[in-house]
């Protein structure tokens, strides 16, 4: 089996995940999200996704996270800035 890859999942690192979280709560997380990665995990690929990374710096951080992608409410939010 030939997984499909997200190699951004595993540039950023750790701290560049954590840097990511933009909030964290009991009920959510609102975070950052790089192009080229999944929001919830694939089929053939359960480590390279936001949730995945997400849920790694929670568990890091002693947060209580038990993010269920079928179950949750995914909303994209783009914001622009002027220069």
């Amino acid at each position: 089996m030939h997984p499909k890859r997200f190699p951004v999942a595993s540039a950023c690192g750790v701290e560049g995940w954590r840097s990511r979280v933009v909030h964290h709560g009991a009920e959510f997380v609102v975070a950052s999200k790089p192009p080229g990665i999944q929001v919830p995990s694939t089929v053939d690929n359960v480590r390279e996704s936001l949730v995945a990374k997400i849920e790694e710096v929670g568990d890091g951080d002693g947060w209580d996270l038990n993010v269920d992608p079928t179950s949750a409410s995914f909303t994209l939010t783009l914001s622009f800035s002027r220069l």
